[in-house]
């Protein structure tokens, strides 16, 4: 048999201190009409103070109330409030409750229903300094009773809390209890518990009783905190999912780590492989001043560890002051360089790219925490749906703009067919009637001189056959005198220079189509473009002469010095055509609108010749001018505004094509709505080695 002796002298002290501390605070509560009492779950059965004997009216020899009969003495509008309260307590949870009871002789009471524990027992002075404590301070805080009595225990509060527990010692000097105060109490390791007290004035001394609410504090605070961080990622979530442009979505997402999470510094990076080696670029950062920039390009395999957490998706964490065994060197050294104690990496994976946040902290002891790292996975998951997103969508937006663009191809692809074949045809006809009218105008024209020849020679006959015969018969003066010779001896010859006149004119006409089909020269060629200007105005003469009554309109030619221009003078003629016939147009559709048919239209032709060899025509009328929506419309094929079959809206789109796409040159204006238009076309290609005629101005 083994027997041991055990002394058991210091548990007797601390019980009897825990009676003593028990009495005086039964009497405390005594004055201050509070009384404690007890409920066990399991049995359903109570344990009363006298105190509360006494709130109750119910004599001690009574003893406590069965769990029916306590609920007899609540007031029946009260009953349902007390068992949600008394089932709260069953788990856990402390809550007040001001409920009414009835005393046994009759009268209704208030009474106030809250729980504490009495484990944390002490008497203090109204001074500030522990008198007495039980034993269960020792648990709590890690000191003995002994280094606490006789201290001043406002030196273990905690700073922040030094405030309010004064103000609670300044009310207990009042005379009035405090209850339900809290305040953290620092323990022997440094860290803080939480503390409940319910406190007692009597006199200079305090008495009280506490509970450490430790966990439940940190439970909630946990439960805040997730919901905070919920509340948060719904929130960034849907801002983040809401954009669809992705450097707002990287921008917004690094802002939103940094302020939440405290960090000193986060990034956001992009994983890429050049020729088979992996690369990491960071593009975006937010950082605090004292922080340096991480922004740069880095050699993912410089960081083993870091680059296989990457590549398999996990999140990736470094401690630089408990940097183990065989930590990532490359990692290492980019901290220390970097001045940060504590870095994560979290992984941002999509079908198309591989990207991540990188954060890091200079305050080593303020470590990851899991719910930390748990939200950064929930963010990072709705940031790679947000960045796929903006992928999808950057694509379609790309593939529409490329449809668009094609489109848009295919519309002047048809106008320039369609401008072609028109112009091939009407270059046809126009060559062939050219051709047509001079065979028959070059006989006419080439008969006028041998024409005129012999008609001076008989009217020479004739007047030397009156001077020779001065008197002729009588038939003769009678046929004279019928025919009025000396009439048609003067009108002959002017109706000979009359018909070589039109015959003449009739042939610069034919030059002028056959300069302006100008089908035998589709290859580059230098021109003169005074000569095809001046072949336009020519066909355009029965517009340019008034038509309705409308007066003449003037043309002022300002033709500079121009080198022969290489050009396609086939399209170029289609060019001034267009242009010309728009701003007759335009006079013809001021004249009409203004109702004032003597509105004098005046088209300015300027031409110049710049450096470098470029040339710029000009035409500028006094019509209409543009509004700022034709403006913006002016060049879109089949826009038009003229009525429905007087205009296809062809005519200025393929002369833009014919300058920019085949003479590389440009074709702008400048309008004034109600003052008129000035047409500009620019052309880049010259032979500066050619001179082309002087021109002149009008």
């Amino acid at each position: 048999m083994i027997g041991c002796h055990l002394d058991i002298s210091d548990q007797q002290q601390a019980q009897i201190g825990l009676i003593d501390l028990s009495s005086q605070l039964k009497k405390t509560q005594e004055v201050a009409r509070l009384g404690h009492w007890s409920f066990d779950v399991a049995t359903e059965t109570f344990t009363w103070s006298e105190e509360v004997f006494r709130i109750f009216h119910r004599p001690l020899e009574q003893e406590e109330p069965s769990f029916e009969e306590f609920m007899e003495q609540i007031y029946p509008e009260d009953q349902d409030r007390v068992l949600k309260r008394l089932n709260a307590a069953r788990q856990g949870i402390s809550q007040n409750l001001d409920h009414r009871i009835i005393r046994s002789d009759g009268r209704i009471g208030l009474e106030r229903f809250f729980t504490i524990s009495l484990d944390l027992l002490c008497i203090a002075d109204t001074g500030g300094h522990f008198r007495r404590v039980s034993q269960a301070w020792s648990d709590t805080l890690g000191y003995s009773p002994a280094d606490l009595e006789g201290q001043v225990f406002l030196e273990f509060v905690h700073p922040d809390d030094l405030a309010s527990t004064l103000a609670a010692i300044s009310t207990l000097k009042e005379g009035q209890p405090v209850m339900r105060f809290t305040n953290r109490y620092r323990t022997k390791s440094g860290s803080y518990r939480h503390i409940e007290w319910l406190s007692l004035p009597q006199g200079e001394l305090i008495y009280a009783a506490a509970r450490d609410i430790t966990e439940r504090i940190e439970a909630q605070e946990k439960l805040e905190s997730l919901l905070n961080r919920t509340q948060l990622l719904n929130a960034l979530s849907n801002e983040i999912r809401q954009s669809l442009e992705l450097d707002q979505i990287v921008q917004r997402t690094v802002e939103a780590v940094f302020d939440e999470l405290d960090l000193d510094i986060c990034t956001f990076a992009r994983y890429s492989e050049e020729d088979g080696h992996p690369y990491v670029e960071i593009v975006q950062e937010k950082r605090k001043s004292s922080c340096q920039s991480w922004l740069g390009l880095y050699d993912a395999t410089q960081y083993p560890d870091y680059h296989k957490a990457l590549l398999t998706n996990q999140v990736f964490s470094f401690n630089r002051q408990n940097p183990g065994e065989d930590c990532d060197r490359g990692i290492y050294d980019f901290c220390e360089s970097m001045g940060v104690n504590l870095y994560l990496m979290l992984p941002i994976q999509t079908t198309d790219q591989l990207a991540c946040l990188e954060m890091g902290r200079v305050d080593s002891s303020r470590e990851w925490r899991q719910d930390e790292i748990e939200l950064l996975e929930s963010l990072g998951l709705q940031v790679a749906i947000a960045m796929q997103q903006a992928h999808l969508y950057q694509t379609a937006q790309q593939r529409t703009e490329e449809l668009q663009v094609a489109y848009r191809d295919l519309q002047e692809a048809q106008v320039q067919l369609v401008q072609a074949e028109k112009m091939s045809s009407l270059g046809q006809l126009v060559a062939g009637i050219a051709h047509e009218i001079n065979n028959p105008v070059s006989f006419i024209y080439g008969n006028l001189d041998p024409l005129g020849d012999y008609v001076e020679g008989l009217l020479e006959i004739i007047q030397t056959y009156q001077e020779t015969y001065p008197e002729p018969p009588i038939e003769l003066s009678e046929l004279i005198e019928d025919l009025d010779l000396s009439f048609i001896a003067e009108d002959l010859p002017k109706m000979v220079n009359s018909i070589r006149t039109g015959a003449a004119r009739i042939r610069d006409i034919v030059r002028s189509l056959r300069t302006f089909s100008r089908l035998d020269e589709a290859d580059l060629k230098a021109v003169d473009l005074h000569e095809n200007l001046d072949s336009t105005l020519m066909i355009l003469q029965n517009q340019l002469n008034g038509r309705s009554g409308k007066p003449k309109i003037k043309v002022i030619k300002n033709y500079g010095d121009l080198p022969l221009v290489d050009c396609y003078i086939g399209l170029l003629n289609q060019v001034f055509m267009n242009v010309l016939v728009n701003v007759i147009q335009t006079i013809e559709e001021r004249q009409n609108t203004e109702g004032d048919s003597s509105h004098q239209g005046v088209i300015t032709i300027t031409t110049i010749s710049k450096e470098a060899g470029e040339v710029i025509i000009s035409v500028r009328d006094n019509g209409l001018g543009m509004s700022e929506q034709v403006k913006g419309k002016i060049f879109e094929p089949f826009f038009t505004t003229k009525p429905i079959g007087s205009g296809t809206g062809m005519g200025l789109p393929t002369s833009h094509q014919i300058v920019t796409k085949y003479h590389e040159g440009e074709l702008y204006f400048d309008s004034t709505l109600g003052e008129g238009t000035t047409f500009f076309v620019r052309l880049p290609r010259c032979n500066p080695s050619a001179t082309g005629k002087k021109g002149s101005r009008q």
